[in-house]
């Protein structure tokens, strides 16, 4: 069987994450306010999720 790792979604997993623990270190907002506002961990939850996307993504077009 090949082996084969792609990079790129274990990049934006570990990236995603990053930012989810840089907000719970300094709560940052790009634009509103603690309930709804867009903040560093909003975009890490979007990131990582993108990378857990792509990875299924992958994983189906490689069968």
């Amino acid at each position: 069987m090949k082996q084969h790792l792609n990079s790129l979604p274990l990049t934006l997993s570990l990236l995603g994450i990053a930012c989810v623990l840089h907000f719970i270190g300094s709560e940052y907002y790009f634009f509103g306010a603690a309930p709804t506002g867009f903040s560093i961990g909003t975009l890490g939850l979007i990131i990582a999720m993108m990378g857990v996307l792509l990875s299924g993504y992958l994983a189906l077009k490689e069968e």
